[in-house]
């Protein structure tokens, strides 16, 4: 047996799972990064933006 740790495809296909069972009208084929940005979106959840050190934002 062997353990590998979740990366984030991972994640992503999780996130996608969950949203699909909660919106059963959205089509399975639904990219499991589009399913994420919309639950984002709907929970208010503010993306990251990371910054360069010295760079203006």
């Amino acid at each position: 047996m062997s353990i590998t740790p979740l990366t984030v495809a991972g994640y992503l296909k999780s996130i996608k799972g969950k949203y699909l069972a909660t919106h059963p009208d959205v089509p399975g084929s639904i990219a499991p990064l589009t399913a994420a940005r919309r639950w984002a979106q709907e929970t208010g959840t503010e993306g990251y933006q990371a910054s360069r050190a010295g760079r203006a934002s």
